[in-house]
């Protein structure tokens, strides 16, 4: 997370902007969980080559925020199709305990005496083949890969966990998979041990608290390359291995926005940052130190490079400073998508951020003919239908206002 002393600059331009943003009414996200406070998760997770069906082993430590005589976490049910996830036992701190798990919810019965403010470890065995959130499939030259793609709330499909952007904790990911796979994710690698049976088990582990929203993993054939560092942060590639000399020549470029964007906000807050081509279903996803891109982005001819600066200045703002709801997602999108206008200034010139802001602003007034509404709609009930111009363009233009209205040297978060 970022410092105290740098936040100050954020919280004061949020506060600028609160006048600039009209709100509407929302009753809240049925998901999240104000009653406890995840603290870890701890996911288990089993791997075939001959099989989707994946076993899991979930620990989640939380503290219990408020008096409540249940506990309750997202995942989803078994379905007719055969997929969804199918629970075998629960155990509270020690004790196994009967559960319910229905309309993709599990819940069981909070412990007797537990106070506001006690800790509670909460275990899962379960199985199933996901329906979604974890993408296993083939890669484009045809290879088996499982690739996790958790936005907004679809890692319930395999994880048991509070699925709401508001709720965040540190991760650990222990994959056993056949042991031709590289497995990669979130915050360092640990330990990898070979298992019987030609597996072997990676636990990977980011101790910074996350939303599950940007948690991730994946076990795939990758060949991998450390670009370079900066500040000490280690950059790496990790490609398939059919494009492997085009993918560390597109995403080596990664050292240049880290490199801006550390000295314009501040220290980058994890502890690796890896750039993942991968079977997303997004272009881009910014998965927190762990980024997943799109298998075409992968071209040999550096044409990524507006994306890889988007996705990296996600990982202070969408990661690192974390939206409360669903429909704030602008200080995500906003400002990496204008984050992403100012590193393209600082290559190409102040034309080049002049033709940005235009494009956006074509972009938001054709969005409007259509849809008119705020940059903020907490009448959105579908949340993909938050990736608009609204939260992306649209937000990029109230931080232009403002960098203009208040000058460079008092918009910089780094001093």
């Amino acid at each position: 997370m970022l410092r105290i002393n740098k936040m100050r600059k954020i919280t004061v331009i949020l506060l600028l902007l609160s006048s600039l943003i009209h709100l509407t009414v929302f009753a809240g996200n049925s998901k999240q969980n104000s009653s406890i406070d995840v603290v870890n998760y701890k996911f288990r997770l089993t791997l075939s080559d001959a099989t989707d069906r994946i076993t899991g082993e979930t620990t989640i430590v939380m503290t219990l925020i408020s008096e409540d005589d249940s506990l309750r976490f997202d995942l989803v049910n078994s379905n007719p199709d055969g997929t969804g996830m199918r629970v075998d036992s629960v155990k509270v701190n020690t004790a196994k305990v009967t559960w319910n798990h229905t309309n993709n919810r599990l819940s069981c019965k909070t412990p007797a005496g537990t106070n506001t403010g006690d800790t509670i470890k909460l275990t899962i065995w379960y199985k199933g083949i996901p329906a979604d959130g974890l993408i296993i499939s083939e890669t484009k030259f045809g290879r088996r890969s499982f690739f996790a793609d958790h936005w907004p709330d679809r890692a319930s499909n395999y994880l048991p966990c509070v699925d709401h952007v508001s709720d965040k904790a540190a991760v650990d990911f222990i994959i056993t998979a056949p042991d031709h796979y590289t497995v990669v994710s979130n915050g360092l690698l640990i330990s990898e041990e070979p298992r019987s049976g030609g597996y072997k088990m990676s636990h990977w582990s980011e101790k910074t608290p996350l939303p599950v929203k940007v948690m991730t993993f994946a076990a795939a054939d990758l060949d991998k390359q450390l670009a370079g560092s900066v500040n000490g942060t280690e950059v790496w590639s990790y490609v398939y291995p059919e494009n492997r000399d085009e993918g560390f020549y597109d995403y080596a470029v990664a050292l240049v926005p880290l490199n801006y964007y550390t000295s314009l906000i501040g220290q980058y807050p994890f502890p690796k940052l890896a750039n993942v081509q991968s079977r997303t279903i997004y272009g881009g996803l910014e998965n927190a130190g762990c980024i997943f891109y799109s298998e075409n982005s992968v071209t040999g001819t550096g044409r990524s490079e507006g994306l890889i600066a988007h996705e990296i200045a996600h990982q202070w703002f969408g990661n690192s400073v974390t939206e409360a709801d669903w429909h704030h997602i602008w200080l995500s999108e906003g400002f990496a998508t204008y984050l992403t206008s100012m590193y393209w200034e600082m290559r190409l010139g102040e034309e080049r951020l002049k033709s940005d802001m235009k494009n956006a602003r074509n972009r938001v007034l054709r969005s409007a003919r259509n849809n008119p509404s705020p940059v903020i709609d907490t009448t959105i009930t579908n949340l993909m239908h938050l990736l608009s111009a609204n939260s992306y363009q649209k937000g990029a233009w109230v931080l232009h206002m403002l960098r203009n209205r208040i000058g460079d040297k008092a918009f910089r978060w780094k001093r």
